[in-house]
């Protein structure tokens, strides 16, 4: 019986230095890309930011109303792409 249980743990101590050499390869293969995965991480939790507070969303439609003094229909435009903006993250 402790035959068998050395066996595991030599078992073990293998895994354990195959998947260290995993890592640290995935590491070495990553380490191109984490500059760009920063951009995106950094564009969600400003989705979620705002996702989170509709009130921001209106803030700046007011101030664009208040920013862009042109005929009514051009308000309308921003605010209805804004609308369709807000939507979308809502639906994601």
């Amino acid at each position: 019986m402790s035959k068998h249980i050395e066996r595991i743990h030599q078992r073990r101590a293998q895994l354990v230095q195959q998947a260290a050499t995993q890592r640290s390869d995935l590491a070495w293969q990553i380490e191109p890309w984490k500059k760009r995965l920063s951009y995106v991480d950094q564009a969600v939790a400003l989705t979620r930011r705002v996702r989170a507070r509709p009130i921001l969303i209106a803030l700046a439609l007011a101030g664009l109303a208040f920013m862009v003094r042109r005929r009514v229909s051009s308000v309308v435009g921003v605010g209805k792409a804004a609308w369709r903006v807000y939507r979308l993250f809502i639906k994601t």
